[in-house]
């Protein structure tokens, strides 16, 4: 199997790396893959690219013009 159906067998089940199953390959391997990409800001971008497609796909505007928030008074 591939590094990234690794990495994203950690990311869907929330296994420790430690615990990837045999059929991956080493946990070190498929970690410093994954934090390569996070340092490297493709995650980031992954994310922010899916979010906009997301919102075209719903007929919005790529890009949130306004936010909410709801917190609880004191």
């Amino acid at each position: 199997m591939e590094r990234s159906d690794a990495i994203f067998y950690v990311l869907r089940t929330g296994c420790p790396w430690r615990y990837l199953p045999a059929n991956f390959p080493p946990w070190q391997t498929v970690f410093y893959h994954f934090r390569r990409l996070r340092l490297k800001g493709t995650w980031a971008l992954l994310l922010r690219a899916l979010h906009r497609a997301e919102r075209e796909r719903q007929g919005r505007h790529p890009d949130p013009s306004a936010a909410s928030m709801d917190s609880p008074s004191a």
